[in-house]
């Protein structure tokens, strides 16, 4: 296996203990990457498309991650005290979203702040996204024989070994390119 599979295999692992330690909840990091989002579960970035967050909260995510990135390289910046209180604002604002199904962590790193809502969610469907897209990557995973596959999130399309890809997320639609 290659390295960026087994760390995805070990990511998808880690969640899955880290749901066992939150009471079954999924666990959806928040934190600046160079992808297409800020927010993190199960193997890899949430698209703001997929997530159906509210409009004002995908708002206030993309122009806090933006703000992360600075200087002549773009590279990602050193974050202030500010821009920590403005994630855990964000993440709080996710977790109430998302209801009491989900652990938010804000950071990424092991010792990260943690946000959790003891209410349902204040966004049911953008909760259902979530569980939804979670639950299918860690499906993907089981139904692969070598746990092996490998996702275009650009494309929605995932691959299985060579020649091998599903058009969508969806774990039935296997097959083949030619």
């Amino acid at each position: 296996m290659s390295g960026k599979s087994d760390r995805k295999i070990e990511n998808l692992k880690k969640h899955e203990e880290e749901m066992a330690s939150h009471g079954g909840r999924h666990i959806v990091r928040l934190f600046s990457g160079y992808a297409g989002s800020p927010i993190w579960a199960a193997n890899g970035p949430i698209d703001y498309a997929d997530s159906v967050l509210t409009e004002e909260l995908v708002a206030d995510l993309t122009a806090w991650d933006s703000s992360s990135y600075g200087g002549v390289d773009g590279l990602l910046i050193e974050k202030s005290e500010a821009s920590e209180a403005v994630s855990e604002e964000l993440a709080e604002r996710l977790a109430a979203e998302l209801g009491d199904g989900f652990v938010v962590s804000c950071g990424g790193a092991a010792g990260s702040p943690r946000f959790t809502s003891k209410m349902p969610p204040t966004n049911p469907d953008a909760a259902a996204a979530f569980t939804r897209l979670i639950d299918e990557e860690l499906k993907l995973r089981d139904s692969s024989p070598s746990n092996m596959h490998y996702y275009a999130p650009l494309s929605g399309q995932a691959f299985k070994g060579p020649d091998k890809h599903r058009a969508s997320r969806d774990p039935g639609s296997l097959g083949t390119t030619q």
